[in-house]
């Protein structure tokens, strides 16, 4: 039985181990505190399903939503890499907000 316990105990400070830095980088201000997506949404008003663009990769995201719900999800080639906006004819400006 004590085995078992030092074993939990172990696993335990092992897991909360790292939580004191990464709360202080954020903080201190740490870059990815202050990362903002860049999506530009086609047709959101169109209905329950339209594509989001990340400016950034140019990838194409699918997004359902329905009522207080919603669910996105990168769409994906036959080969399985992900869709981007230029293969899909997708134009927009790459200086803006969303939408």
């Amino acid at each position: 039985m004590k085995k078992i316990l030092m074993l939990l105990l172990v696993v335990a400070m092992l897991t909360f181990a790292g939580c004191e830095s990464l709360s202080s980088a954020f903080e201190a201000g740490h870059p990815s505190e202050q990362a903002k997506p860049n999506i530009y949404e086609v047709n959101p008003s169109y209905g329950h399903y339209y594509y989001a663009v990340d400016r950034a990769t140019d990838v194409v995201y699918l997004v359902y939503t329905t009522g207080s719900q919603q669910s996105m999800t990168v769409m994906l080639n036959a080969d399985g890499y992900p869709v981007t906006a230029t293969q899909l004819g997708i134009t927009y400006d790459d200086g803006g907000d969303d939408k």
